[in-house]
């Protein structure tokens, strides 16, 4: 009974991180290709949230690949593919032109 509460705890987190790994790889990449001074709600909603983004960022990669460590490093966790998502994310943000 408690091995089953535990694996629904996990998967529950994991797909937080996932879901929350995918607003902020789409809050960055939505940013690169919309001009969000173009309305003042927009830039005031960007502006807001962008110091919570930017620890997203460069936090959800070293979280994921933490959880992920501890699921014994299996592909099939969602752990992964955040990571994935997120180390795809900073390299595209710091590599573009």
């Amino acid at each position: 009974m408690i091995q089953n509460s535990s694996i629904s705890v996990r998967s529950k987190k994991s797909a937080i991180t996932f879901a929350i790994t995918i607003y902020v790889s789409l809050y960055w990449f939505l940013s690169i290709f919309i001009n969000v001074y173009s309305s003042p709600l927009v830039g005031a909603i960007y502006e807001i949230l962008w110091i919570a983004m930017v620890i997203g960022l460069f936090g959800l990669p070293i979280f994921s690949f933490i959880f992920w460590a501890k699921t014994k490093f299996s592909l099939r966790s969602l752990y992964f593919y955040s990571f994935i998502i997120s180390i795809t994310s900073v390299l595209f943000l710091v590599t573009r032109k």
